[in-house]
């Protein structure tokens, strides 16, 4: 009596169905064989020998990054491409820009009495006096032109000994010593 592949027949020949049996084994592991002569010898490092190619797993995600960098910068580009075309489609035309009519600065000088004493460029709108400036204006003029200037009777003479020392180190002209006294 014979059993699956294991036992032989009374004349000790194996049975056909052990035959067989031997036959899918010996199949089975020539395709087994077959699947590991396939896939790459894997050295110490755990990568492919010499010759065979293999996915680079730790470069994969630097190069996915350098791409998808790549891809964020060239459609950065375009949009900027795009924003400055509707910019410079809805400038407005400046061939006539020189005709517009567009004002200098102009002032007035006037004494306490409202004569006329100097008058500077195109004046536009009504006249300022000082008392109609916030109070911070003219001490902030006074501060940068003339910071001695409530210590003074009109001329500093310790900014003009300054500017004359000044100039001389200089060999020229770089400072002034005129007051707003002076200047006016």
């Amino acid at each position: 009596m014979a059993q699956t592949g294991k036992t032989k027949s009374r004349s000790g020949k194996k049975s056909p169905a052990a035959n067989r049996t031997a036959a899918r084994n010996t199949a089975a592991k020539k395709s087994a064989a077959n699947k590991a002569a396939r896939k790459p010898a894997k050295s110490s490092a755990g990568r492919a020998s010499a010759g065979e190619s293999a996915p680079k797993r730790r470069g994969s995600l630097l190069w996915r990054m350098t791409k998808g960098l790549i891809s964020l910068g060239i459609w950065g580009m375009v949009a900027l491409g795009a924003v400055l075309i509707y910019y410079g489609w809805t400038l407005p035309d400046v061939t006539d820009i020189d005709k517009a009519g567009l004002r200098g600065a102009g002032f007035a000088v006037i004494d306490s009495e409202g004569g006329l004493i100097a008058r500077t460029g195109t004046i536009h709108g009504d006249h300022v006096t000082l008392a109609d400036l916030p109070p911070y204006l003219p001490d902030a003029l006074i501060a940068i032109e003339d910071r001695r200037f409530r210590d003074h009777p009109g001329v500093d003479l310790i900014g003009l000994a300054r500017a004359a020392w000044t100039n001389l180190l200089a060999g020229g002209v770089r400072q002034g010593g005129s007051t707003l006294t002076q200047q006016l």
